[in-house]
């Protein structure tokens, strides 16, 4: 309920002309699912990072002349490689996900040049998820096969073998980050954990595997003036 509320508080700051910045960002995601390895009674589960990306629209809200109130909205690319074994399967798959995300983070800036400004910073996410796709092979005894399944978004799994294309719709977790901008350009590496379960409970998703995300990215701020 507190992560809604600071979006919310965020969001409602860009209705406010004073001291706010508008801009737009885009960026190269490498995430993954956590645990990396999970073993049950039949299965063993390795997850590893892949490519990503996210795109979206940010603002940046001055709270005094040190502190600012970061937000936006963006479509933020997650997922991982998730490589199923037992003695009579194999699978290798990608898991890929696109959620439309609101991050809200609180940053202190100090200036270390003429144009050139440092900054720090940590807060939360919320997401939803709008797309998914599992594709990849398999083994088993009747020989190699291959894997294409849209993935279905609910926060149960009926299904007794607890099928991977079945994915919690709703994420949230926390959120760091840091860079450098310099005039209407902002570099900065981030880091996101999620903090909801991604694969709802079942007899084979009995641990709890959520979203790690390091990502890269730049953004270009219209009619910057520090």
């Amino acid at each position: 309920m507190r992560i809604f509320l600071l979006a919310t508080f965020s969001l409602a700051c860009l209705s406010t002309k004073a001291q706010l910045q508008l801009g737009i960002q885009g960026g190269y995601n490498q995430p993954w699912f956590s645990p990396t390895t999970s073993i049950n009674t039949n299965y063993t589960y390795t997850t590893s990072p892949f490519r990503g990306f996210q795109v979206g629209i940010y603002a940046e809200k001055k709270l005094s002349r040190n502190w600012l109130l970061r937000s936006g909205l963006l479509i933020d690319g997650k997922g991982t490689r998730l490589k199923r074994t037992s003695s009579f399967d194999t699978t290798s798959r990608f898991i890929e996900l696109h959620y439309l995300e609101v991050p809200v983070s609180f940053v202190r800036q100090w200036k270390v040049g003429k144009r050139l400004f440092a900054f720090v910073g940590a807060g939360g996410y919320v997401a939803t998820a709008i797309r998914g796709v599992e594709k990849g092979e398999g083994k088993s005894f009747g020989g190699p096969f291959f894997i294409y399944n849209r993935v279905e978004f609910h926060s149960q799994n009926p299904e007794s073998d607890g099928k991977p294309t079945v994915i919690n719709p709703f994420d949230y977790g926390y959120k760091l980050l840091a860079g450098i901008e310099r005039g209407s350009i902002q570099v900065l590496l981030s880091y996101s954990q999620g903090l909801q379960r991604i694969f709802p409970k079942s007899l084979v998703f009995e641990e709890k595997f959520t979203t790690r995300t390091l990502s890269l990215s730049a953004t270009y701020l219209f009619g910057t003036k520090r």
